[in-house]
């Protein structure tokens, strides 16, 4: 059996993602990266004030984001919305996409992804 705790996961920065902090709590990016066949990984980003998950695209993997605290905008493609806790987010494959934090708080969301 397998199991994480995302309160207990390092949090890393990655340069191409600009601010954001990253928990990289199964799949891609852990001690065990082929985990799972379709999702490629399961991931706490906490994006300080001010700062973004810049924009950046993934050729065969769609994703969703889970805005779990504070708020912020997200850009997918050429659409932009202003986003809150509870918003669920669908992420194609193929298409730029980023969050930008426009709060003076956390902006804390999970980040699930899929090979397609």
């Amino acid at each position: 059996m397998e199991t994480a705790n995302i309160n207990t996961v390092e949090k890393t920065m990655l340069g191409v993602h600009g601010g954001a902090l990253f928990q990289r709590v199964l799949g891609r990016g852990t001690d065990n990266p082929d985990l799972m066949e379709t999702f490629r990984a399961v991931v706490k980003i906490t994006i300080p004030p001010g700062e973004a998950n810049t924009l950046h695209t993934h050729e065969n993997e769609e994703q969703i984001y889970i805005i779990l605290q504070g708020k912020g905008r997200v850009q997918v493609g050429e659409e932009t919305r202003e986003v809150k806790a509870g918003d669920v987010v669908y992420l194609p494959a193929k298409l730029q996409h980023g969050l930008y934090n426009t709060s003076d708080k956390p902006c804390v969301l999970l980040n699930l992804g899929a090979r397609i």
